[in-house]
C-alpha cells in the first residue's frame, strides 16, 4: 500500500471516532440534565395516584352503611344524664364513625362546667365510647349569687336552678378567700371545708358561717338551731367537738320537747354552753375527760 493511501485511511479512522464521541457525549449530557425533571414527574405521578386512592377509599368508607354509629356508650356520669352528654358532644346515631371529629366532641364536653375530665374513642365498626369524670360538689359559697365548690376546694361553676344539689352553704367569705386557681386560701374557709368533710354521717346542717375573728358557727341541725364551734386546735379539734355534740344531742333527745336547744357553744375545750328553746342557759363541764351529757349547771 502506498504511503498516500495509508495516510488517507489513517485520517478516516481518526475522524470517525471523534465524530461519534462528540455525539455520545452530547446525548449523555442532555439525559443527565433531564434526570431531576424525570424524578419530580415520577414523584408527582405517585402522589397523584396515592391521593386519588385515598380520596376514593375515604369516600367509600364514609358512605359505607357498616360504619354508621349505632351505639354511644357513656361511663362515669352521675349528675349529668346520658342524653345530655351525647347532645353536648354533638354525636348523633347514624353518623359515620369516621366522620365524627373526636377532638371537637372532646372540646364541647370539656366546656360543660360539671365535667372535670373526658376521654372519647371509637370502637369499630359502630360504637363511640365516652368516659367522663364529674366534679364532686361539697358546698355552696354564699357569694356572687352562689358558687359551687368541688372536693378539691375549687370553684367550678355558678349555682343554677337546674343543678341537682343539696349542700351546706358557706357564708362569711368572698372571692378574695380564693387564690388565682380558684382554690380556697384563707384559714377560716379551709376550716369550714374541714368541718363539712369530717362531719359524722348523721350530722347534717344547712349553713356554716366562717368568721376569721370568732371561728365557725353551724346552723340548722335537726334538733338545734345554732352550734358555735370556734376554732380548730390541737387540744380540741373539730372531730372532738362533733363527738361531744353527738353525745349532747343524744342526751337532749331523751328529754323530748324539753331538750329542744336553740344554741350550743363549743368554743372552750372543757365545757359546753347551751341555750334552750325556752331561753334558759346552761353550762356543761367535762367530767373525767369524758362528757356524756351530764353535769349541767344553770348559769345566772
Amino acid at each position: 500500500m502506498s504511503a498516500s493511501r495509508r495516510g488517507q485511511l489513517d485520517l478516516m479512522m481518526k475522524k470517525a471516532p471523534r465524530k461519534n464521541r462528540k455525539k455520545n457525549v452530547a446525548g449523555y449530557g442532555r439525559f443527565e440534565k433531564a434526570k431531576p425533571v424525570l424524578r419530580v414527574m415520577a414523584v408527582v405521578s405517585v402522589m397523584v395516584v396515592l391521593s386519588a386512592g385515598f380520596v376514593f377509599g375515604y369516600g367509600f368508607f364514609i358512605c359505607s352503611d357498616c360504619l354508621r354509629v349505632t351505639d354511644v356508650r357513656v361511663e362515669g356520669a352521675s349528675i349529668l344524664s346520658r342524653s345530655a352528654i351525647i347532645r353536648r358532644a354533638g354525636i348523633k346515631p347514624g353518623d359515620n364513625i369516621l366522620a365524627v371529629n373526636l377532638s371537637v366532641a372532646r372540646r364541647r364536653l370539656q366546656a360543660e362546667p360539671w365535667i372535670r375530665d373526658v376521654r372519647i374513642s371509637r370502637i369499630f365498626p359502630s360504637t363511640i365510647e365516652i368516659g367522663i369524670r364529674e366534679h364532686t360538689p361539697v358546698a355552696i359559697l354564699d357569694c356572687e349569687g352562689g358558687l359551687l365548690v368541688n372536693s378539691r376546694r375549687q370553684i367550678f361553676k355558678r349555682v343554677e336552678a337546674a343543678d341537682p344539689v343539696s349542700l351546706p352553704v358557706i357564708s362569711g367569705v368572698t372571692l378574695n378567700d380564693f387564690d388565682k386557681t380558684g382554690r380556697s386560701a384563707s384559714p377560716a374557709l379551709n376550716d369550714a371545708f374541714d368541718v363539712i368533710e369530717n362531719r359524722m354521717p348523721d350530722m347534717n346542717f344547712e349553713k356554716v358561717l366562717a368568721d376569721p375573728d370568732t371561728g365557725l358557727t353551724l346552723y340548722a341541725f335537726g334538733s338545734i338551731d345554732e352550734v358555735r364551734f370556734g376554732f380548730d386546735d390541737d387540744n380540741d379539734n373539730y372531730r372532738n367537738k362533733f363527738r361531744r355534740l353527738k353525745c349532747m344531742l343524744k342526751y337532749c333527745s331523751n328529754r323530748g320537747d324539753a331538750g329542744r336547744l336553740a344554741s350550743a357553744g363549743f368554743e372552750y375545750p372543757d365545757r359546753v354552753v347551751v341555750k334552750t328553746a325556752a331561753g334558759d342557759s346552761y353550762a356543761a363541764t367535762l367530767k373525767g375527760g369524758n362528757h356524756e351529757g351530764t353535769g349541767y349547771h344553770r348559769r345566772s
